[in-house]
């Protein structure tokens, strides 16, 4: 462990290497569990400050590209999660995240919309806020107007917990020194009038109700109910009366 800042460098090589899209998954997982284990090593925190650049560049970067399947979800929120370890340390400068913001914004956006993974989506709202809290004095109105339509579509998210990690990180938006008031106090009467209420009312769906069994079996026969009308279109209360067959008297036979 003692030789271990010595040849950080290497390791990081190494690391680099085995996290590359086109590697085997469980491979470039074990690597970022390695990493992980490299950043709670209290010993060597200064190297890995000293390296924090070069680990963001060659490994965390290019472990948040989206690709399809489960394994890739495992991948990338292993590296948000680690992310947001290092900003969580303080392993990084301010300057030195700043300089790398365009490619850490661009391969976060897909985690933050993966429909398939709300995990996923909730640590990288998470680590979105945290990279926020960072960057706050650092950021311009370039870069803050960009970052606005990530926050604004996350207030629309179906999981209660993504919206409320969004309202914290919408917090350290605004309180950014380079937002200007205006654009501030139009964005936050929009929030209140629009999302707000949709956010802590959602509208609730209507259950239909099932129409019985037995209208849906073909086994049951159906029963038609009873005509008012004869065939011939006769109302059944004017039906002509049978007429009794007549019977001879004895009187008549006898004459």
């Amino acid at each position: 462990m003692t030789q271990l800042p010595k040849y950080l460098e290497v390791v990081l090589d190494v690391l680099a290497h085995c996290t590359e899209p086109d590697k085997d998954p469980e491979l470039r997982f074990d690597m970022l569990v390695l990493l992980e284990f490299v950043l709670d090593t209290q010993k060597i925190e200064a190297a890995v400050r000293a390296n924090s650049s070069e680990i963001v560049k060659k490994v965390l970067v290019q472990s948040l590209l989206w690709r399809s399947g489960k394994p890739s979800i495992k991948i990338r929120k292993a590296a948000v999660l680690i992310f947001s370890k290092l900003l969580a340390k303080s392993l990084i400068e301010a300057a030195a995240l700043h300089k790398q913001y365009p490619e850490v914004i661009a391969s976060l956006k897909n985690n933050l919309e993966d429909d398939w993974a709300a995990d996923l989506r909730l640590a990288s709202t998470q680590f979105l806020k945290q990279l926020v809290l960072v960057l706050q004095a650092a950021l311009d109105q370039f870069e803050l107007s960009s970052l606005y339509p990530l926050l604004l579509a996350r207030m629309d998210d179906a999981q209660d917990p993504i919206r409320v990690q969004t309202c914290d990180a919408i917090k350290a938006f605004f309180a950014c020194p380079n937002v200007p008031l205006a654009h501030a106090a139009a964005h936050v009467r929009q929030h209140l009038r629009v999302r707000l209420p949709n956010a802590l009312h959602p509208p609730r769906r209507q259950k239909r109700r099932r129409p019985s069994r037995g209208l849906q079996d073909p086994r049951v026969r159906r029963v038609d109910p009873p005509q008012d009308r004869l065939p011939g279109g006769t109302p059944r209360s004017h039906r002509p009366a049978r007429a009794s067959p007549s019977r001879s008297s004895p009187d008549s036979a006898k004459s």
